[in-house]
């Protein structure tokens, strides 16, 4: 024996010395072994390689001895020498007759080849094992071993080791990760359907592709990025969602992950994501569906794992009567006709309202919204004067609303066809207040109108060019983040996550908490204006604020 084997074996004697019930000789082979395998579970790999080799040599055992072998194994693992931990793992394999002693020499095999670079070799060795040889630390190594090896492998590679047993479900989950990450979600949604089919818990266990990573609490954006249902306007979701996180990591702290979940085709199973979801109690709400069939197919669900759900665009107000836990944010409608009828009645005292409006659907739809209010409030429309859109000339209209003696006029249409007309009022001997649409929330309106529409009132807007400063710090970032001008879809989407954002603030990392916050939020004042949560404090009226003209400059009117 060389003198450094006897110093190395009297070391692991005198280790243990003093310790009772050694049971061994361990001046024996078995005794060396046995030292042996207390040095390899104390991570001294150099002492346990050296006494499981010296108990091999001295060995007379005619079969030899597998678990030694295996040890030694172990031993080369942990001192990174690859090859030789595989061949001894070999070794051990060849010996063995018992299935635990196979089933851990070739996950040693595996990991040498891991270590060694050789991916293929290694999941190779993978497909070979029977997880029911294993102990349950031994299953968790060879879990997360097969989704090391996956991950580096060619896909043609891993698709080819779909029937190889046990890794059918890693394989499964490195495609769908691989097709999601790529950017082909229909492909990965067809894979996850297959994974929920045949491994019902699977992504409870593991997640999926978008939250697998995240560690702290996150907010889920669902929307529909690909499928037949993608649009712009669930980009535009996602960039504005993502410009509300990004603006609030400044000032709150630990603030939550945004984590973006492609609902693929909202006439899907859209239950199959909020599910997980609900389960993940990382996730703490929800941004999205965005359509009000989608949110309230969802609502079940997220009152069931009482998880909050808020849709930035869903318009019906059937969601407001499915209880806590789904909200819609309220925008729609009608609403800044209303606003302005109120302010021309209630507070501006007209009785007697004119209407100048382009055929647009959309100065139509105001005109008539407009009308509506005013008579609900007592008040009358005398006259109601439409035009085709590019007209320059507003004789007859003007004519025909100034002989109805009107107290005030209201012109639902662009800042550009304002300027036009506020002029041709003047010169026809018209001077009435003037009530504009969000239309009119362009610089545009001020440049080129002058004095002619000093004193008028218009909605704020979240247009490009609106002036109301907070949808005007949303739009000025907007367009330096992405470079494009924003929707009002996308201000819908901004303002949604900083209501979630606002009551994550107040509750903290609680869903019920949040969900109180919600229900007693009132009016938030952001990108789209004043809005607040469904019908909550009648928005259809008073929630708009409202700016007007003096002396070439435009305020916020009190």
């Amino acid at each position: 024996m060389s003198r450094r084997a006897l110093l190395s074996i009297l070391v692991l004697m005198l280790a243990v010395a003093g310790c009772r019930d050694t049971g061994v000789d361990e001046s024996t082979p078995e005794g060396m072994a046995r030292l042996a395998g207390r040095s390899l579970e104390e991570g001294d790999y150099a002492a346990a390689l050296e006494g499981y080799e010296e108990a091999l040599r001295l060995d007379t055992h005619p079969d030899g001895r597998p678990s030694w072998e295996l040890g030694r194994a172990r031993a080369l693992l942990g001192l990174s020498r690859w090859d030789r931990a595989a061949v001894a793992a070999g070794r051990a394999l060849e010996l063995a007759r018992d299935p635990a002693v196979k089933g851990a020499a070739r996950l040693v095999m595996a990991q040498a080849r891991h270590g060694a670079g050789e991916m293929e070799s290694a999941a190779d060795q993978l497909a070979l094992l029977d997880p029911e040889d294993l102990n349950g630390e031994q299953v968790e190594v060879a879990v997360s071993l097969a989704r090391a090896v996956l991950e580096d492998l060619r896909t043609e590679k891993v698709s080819a080791l779909r029937d190889a047993g046990w890794l059918e479900l890693f394989v499964l989950l490195e495609l769908e990760d691989r097709y999601y990450a790529s950017g082909d979600a229909e492909r990965a949604a067809l894979v996850s359907s297959e994974i929920d089919r045949l491994y019902p818990e699977a992504h409870r266990i593991y997640g999926r592709p978008e939250t697998r990573g995240v560690e702290k609490p996150y907010m889920a954006l669902l929307v529909p990025l690909s499928g037949p249902e993608v649009s712009v306007y669930a980009r535009e979701v996602k960039r504005a969602a993502e410009l509300a996180f990004s603006r609030a990591e400044g000032t709150m702290p630990g603030l939550p992950e945004l984590v973006v979940v492609d609902s693929g085709s909202e006439t899907g199973s859209l239950e199959r994501l909020l599910a997980p979801l609900g389960e993940d109690r990382r996730c703490l709400a929800v941004i999205g569906p965005l359509t009000s069939s989608a949110t309230m197919r969802v609502a079940p669900l997220a009152r069931e794992y009482r998880l909050p759900v808020l849709s930035p665009t869903a318009t019906s107000s059937e969601i407001d009567r499915l209880g806590s836990y789904v909200h819609r944010l309220s925008v729609g409608g009608g609403r800044e006709a209303a606003a302005m009828a109120e302010y021309a009645v209630v507070k501006g005292g007209m009785q007697r309202l004119a209407v100048i409006h382009s055929f647009e659907a959309r100065s139509t739809d105001l005109a008539e919204s407009f009308a509506s209010s005013v008579r609900s409030l007592g008040g009358a429309v005398v006259a109601m004067q439409g035009y085709q859109r590019g007209a320059t000339d507003f004789k007859d209209q003007i004519l025909a609303v100034k002989a109805a003696r009107p107290d005030g006029i209201y012109i639902p249409v662009d800042a550009w066809d304002a300027v036009q007309i506020a002029p041709q009022l003047r010169f026809y001997s018209l001077d009435l207040p003037l009530l504009g649409s969000s239309g009119w929330d362009d610089q545009m309106l001020t440049r080129l109108g002058g004095e002619y529409v000093d004193g008028a009132v218009f909605p704020v807007s979240c247009d490009a060019g609106s002036l109301y400063p907070p949808a005007a710090r949303f739009n000025y970032f907007y367009r330096r983040q992405y470079g494009e001008e924003p929707s009002e879809v996308a201000a819908q989407a901004y303002d949604a996550a900083q209501i979630l954002l606002s009551a994550w603030q107040r509750a903290g990392d609680d869903r019920a908490g949040m969900e109180r916050a919600l229900a007693s939020m009132g009016v938030h004042v952001g990108a789209t204006g004043r809005c607040t949560l469904g019908a909550a404090g009648d928005a259809s009226r008073v929630q708009v604020p409202l700016m007007t003209v003096s002396e070439g400059e435009v305020l916020r009117l009190e």
